[in-house]
């Protein structure tokens, strides 16, 4: 062992052995970083084994995302065909609808023609039978003419009896 006061005049002990001195600043640096290092290597280690095994789960979320975007886009083509097929529904219901008014438009034409001929008809025969009648009075009232003076000369000549 060497001497632990080798500098004799000093106020501080420094001792000779190397092996047995405190480290110093730039020791103490190396030897903080050498663990920060093995630190960051085992935490690598760590999220390399993670990740490792967790390829399988990411290949299964992966596989889902896939399926679910299939399935999404199915549902879309289904909404859209139900969409369009709704649609042509409306239109067909729409034609019928429309068909049926004008249906009902031409019926009531129909029977609006027909009231009027009708009408027509009724009226022709009210004036076919005033013309009856007209004609009867008139025959009626000749009659009478030529029947009045015949009455009077019965009536005179039974008054005269």
């Amino acid at each position: 062992m060497g001497d632990v006061y080798a500098n004799r005049g000093s106020k501080k002990a420094v001792p000779t052995n190397n092996s047995a001195m405190t480290p110093t600043y730039t020791a103490s640096k190396r030897i903080s970083a050498k663990k920060s290092m093995q630190s960051l290597v085992d935490d690598l280690a760590a999220v390399t084994d993670v990740q490792a095994k967790d390829d399988g789960g990411m290949a299964r979320l992966l596989d889902r995302e896939e399926r679910d975007a299939a399935e999404r886009r199915e549902r879309e083509v289904r909404d859209r065909e139900r969409r369009e097929e709704a649609k042509a529904a409306e239109e067909r219901h729409q034609q019928e609808r429309k068909e049926d008014r004008e249906r009902r438009q031409e019926d009531a034409k129909r029977e609006a023609a027909l009231r009027a001929e009708r009408e027509r008809e009724r009226a022709e025969e009210r004036r076919q039978q005033d013309q009856q009648m007209q004609l009867e009075r008139e025959e009626l009232r000749q009659r009478h003419e030529q029947m009045m003076p015949m009455l009077q000369a019965l009536s005179k000549s039974n008054n005269a009896k």
